[in-house]
Formats: structure tokens, sequence, C-alpha cells
């Protein structure tokens, strides 16, 4: 049984998702946890082992990476939350993030995002390039396993949908 515990920054999100969860009957495979709960049950083999602060073997961040404040220490916040490579005997916990990111960004491209804030109310993020994502990631020290662009998504020369996989294991310097 999968244990989730959701953090949004939308409350009309948190209820679609709740209104798909009843209506689907997930609850026979997928316990909810509450805002700032934990899990007494680890889905690892190893949840014995597990200090109390690690309650989780993954995190996901879906499309919402780009409206951190700060995203290396959100990286931080999440990976205190899951196992060590140590704890779970090959990798770590995983952090999974899927997001579209720029590969090119004209400079009046950056203004766009701002403006349909201000005229919707919606913010949709900053933009956030390729290249500032990987120094992210590395600023984390957190492992890069992947960094692909999805297979049937957005691909074009502005910008791209990532799966980005990073690991507790720590990286190598080199």
């Amino acid at each position: 049984r999968i244990a989730v515990q959701q953090a949004d920054l939308e409350r009309h999100i948190s209820v679609v998702c709740m209104s798909i969860y009843d209506e689907k009957e997930l609850d026979l495979l997928i316990s909810l946890l509450p805002p700032g709960g934990s899990s007494s049950s680890n889905s690892s083999s190893n949840s014995s082992q597990q200090t109390k602060k690690t309650c989780f073997d993954s995190a996901y961040f879906s499309g919402s990476f780009s409206l951190l404040p700060s995203p290396v220490n959100a990286l931080h916040s999440v990976a205190k939350l899951l196992p060590p490579p140590e704890k779970d005997g090959g990798g770590g916990g995983k952090v999974y993030i899927t997001q579209t990111f720029q590969r090119y960004a004209p400079p009046f491209l950056s203004l766009v995002k701002p403006i349909i804030k201000f005229l919707t109310t919606v913010d949709f993020g900053r933009l956030v390039t390729t290249t500032e994502i990987l120094d992210i990631y590395k600023e984390s020290g957190l492992k890069l396993v992947k960094h692909e662009v999805m297979e049937d998504s957005i691909d074009s020369f502005l910008q791209a949908a990532y799966l980005s996989i990073l690991s507790t294991e720590k990286e190598l310097s080199t």
C-alpha cells in the first residue's frame, strides 16, 4: 500500500485530486497522510532500520519547481525525508521532477509570465533554463540520475518537458 502526502500551493487542485481519489476508490491502494504527517508503515523492506525523520521512499514535484522561492532549499528539505543510500542498500531515496524548462529564452520572454500573473492572477512561476536547472541540481548535492526530455511531450527549440531523477546518494566530485 502506498502512503502519499500532498503539498500543493493551489487549494482548487487539492479539491480536484480528492474528488478523483474518492470517485476511483483509490483508498484501497493509497493512504493519504495529513499535511505534516508521517507514515507509521513504510513501503521499503528495511523501514525498521530507518530513522524517525525518514518518512518516504521518494518525492515528486509535478510542474511546480519554477514556483518555488528556493529550489535548492526545497531539495534539501525533501532529501531529509528520504532514506540515505546506506539505509536502503541501493542508491538512496529518489526525487522525481517533471517540468518544462527553457532551452532558449529571448530576453522579452522572461516578462511574459509576470504579465500573465498580473492579468489573470495565475502564477506560472518564472522561466527556468536547462542550464539553470542543472546548476540547481548540482548545488543541491544530490546525485543526478536522469535528466531527459519526456517522450510524446513538449520538445521544441524554445523549451522541452523533462523528467529529472535525483538521488540522496551523493554526487561524486570529479
